[in-house]
């Protein structure tokens, strides 16, 4: 299990917009207290999967939308770049969901993934949402662990 948790945070760290911590401060607020649910996993993974058919078709569809930025960053300001790809735009429109959606879903995707690593006193004392997000990302790991491969492949950055 460690080593799959060491490879999905790899896999983080080349595919997801950022997490909390990498921030402004209200955006990192935000994204603490942002309840995740099912269905909005399911969202984003269904983008993903969408996203892999895409770029088997054009490899070069997804290109541009990571930038080498440093932090701290903004949901609106990655928002923006995951948006003007308009291929990624479609993508995003067919999950029902917005760039900024899709960018603050992936934050608290990541936070609660960087919480489960920390020490189990920290897990213990974690603030009921992110406990919550904590418990279902874990629960769902076997389609968040496939959703992050599939981004980190399939957008260059």
């Amino acid at each position: 299990m460690m080593i799959r948790r060491l490879a999905l945070l790899l896999s983080i760290a080349l595919a997801a917009p950022a997490a909390a911590q990498d921030f402004v401060p209200a955006d990192s607020a935000l994204i603490a207290n942002h309840a995740l649910t099912e269905a909005e996993i399911g969202r984003v993974v269904a983008l993903a999967e969408r996203a892999d058919s895409v770029f088997r078709a054009a490899p070069d569809a997804f290109a541009g939308i990571h930038s080498k930025e440093d932090g701290p960053y903004t949901i609106d300001g990655i928002a923006v770049r995951y948006g003007s790809n308009a291929a990624f735009r479609a993508e995003l429109e067919r999950a029902g969901i917005t760039a900024r959606e899709f960018v603050l879903t992936m934050a608290a995707i990541v936070s609660a993934l960087r919480a489960s690593m920390e020490e189990s006193e920290r897990r213990d004392a974690l603030p009921p949402v992110e406990a919550a997000n904590l418990r279902l990302v874990q629960a769902l790991d076997e389609p968040i662990t496939r959703m992050f491969a599939t981004l980190r492949r399939v957008i260059p950055g």
